[in-house]
């Protein structure tokens, strides 16, 4: 017996009579649809767990699969758009079976049209499964290139740790050779407050050359003067033997008979006598020379070099304190100043 379906469409509100193997094959059919419904709702989570894993994996290819991955999120959208309007779809169709049993024929139309649907996300999903195997392979080459660009940056990264140690190796050497210079500048400080007391000491002999001369003159003036007096001395002698052979001529005359006048006792007994030298003949002592005067001390800060405050020597040099840090220039301690004396070994700072 065939269903009038122009009668029921007619007066849908009616009760009709329809045998019970067609009811029978109805429920089989709906039986079947909802299994079909199940398996499309297992496909469509797979499809969407799928689609969760290409999403992740396009977010991590973002950046070297731009293009394909917009067009697979293009198509993601779509398939998402289809699943939602199957969802919608069977959910009119479960709402058409409990209300009516007569959209039964809907609901096979429905079910041949997500049939085709189904054999089309099928055909999609072999698309897809296609498209994860090459976006795979992708990976599995960014991965190499990643493996390689970790090699080449291994290898980067040893060429710098050698060449840090060749720059610490060199700010070694650096610094050695900082030492040396505050060395040799020591060295030079001493040597120019050694040169500064042999220019003291040479000042000194040249005035104590200045002196000898001014008493050489002092004595050659003596010396003059000297001769000078001798020779009164011997004019002076002569005059005295003159006088003496005048006497003795005096008094070898004989004596006459008129007694003259009687000369004075005083006169007769009275000698010339010879007269006293102003100077004696004695040679002249050489003047001693006058003591070195002492070398005045430099006045700090004057040239010629610093004074010790413990000594009040002036060999003192200057050289870096290495308790005192001034700052740090190119990686290059800056050390301050302190000044020691060579005699005492005394140090103050500067």
């Amino acid at each position: 017996m065939e269903i009038d379906w122009e009668k029921i469409e007619a007066k849908p509100e009616k009760t009709h009579k329809v045998e019970g193997y067609y009811l029978l094959n109805q429920r089989a059919k709906i039986e079947e649809l909802e299994k079909n419904l199940a398996k499309e709702q297992k496909v469509r989570k797979e499809a969407e767990e799928t689609i969760k894993s290409l999403e992740q994996r396009m977010e991590t290819q973002s950046n070297t699969l731009g293009a394909s991955i917009q067009a697979q999120a293009k198509t993601i959208e779509e398939q998402k758009e289809q699943i939602q309007a199957l969802e919608s779809e069977r959910k009119e169709l479960q709402n058409q079976l409990n209300t009516s049993k007569d959209e039964i024929s809907v609901l096979k139309e429905e079910n041949s049209k997500l049939n085709d649907e189904i054999s089309i996300l099928k055909e999609e999903n072999s698309k897809l499964n296609d498209e994860i195997s090459n976006l795979k392979e992708q990976l599995e080459q960014v991965n190499k290139q990643l493996e390689e660009m970790n090699n080449k940056f291994n290898q980067l990264q040893e060429q710098i740790n050698e060449k840090e140690n060749e720059k610490l190796q060199l700010m070694k050497e650096n610094d050695e050779l900082m030492s040396e210079i505050n060395k040799l500048e020591t060295t030079i400080q001493q040597l120019e407050a050694e040169k500064n007391e042999l220019m003291a000491g040479q000042q000194q002999a040249t005035e104590i050359q200045q002196t000898l001369q001014q008493k050489d003159q002092e004595i050659q003036e003596l010396q003059n003067q000297l001769n000078a007096s001798s020779s009164e001395i011997a004019s002076l002698q002569q005059q005295i033997q003159e006088l003496n052979a005048k006497i003795s001529e005096i008094e070898s005359r004989p004596a006459v008979p008129v007694a003259p006048a009687a000369p004075s006792e005083a006169l007769l007994e009275s000698k010339p006598k010879p007269p006293r030298p102003a100077f004696t003949e004695t040679p002249a002592q050489p003047a001693e020379a006058a003591p070195p005067a002492p070398s005045q001390p430099t006045a700090p800060g004057a040239k010629g070099g610093w004074v010790c405050p413990n000594c009040q020597s002036h060999r003192v040099v200057e050289e870096s304190d290495r308790t005192k840090i001034l700052y740090v220039a190119a990686g290059r301690p800056i050390y301050g100043k302190k000044r020691r004396c060579l005699k005492c070994s005394y140090e103050w700072s500067v």
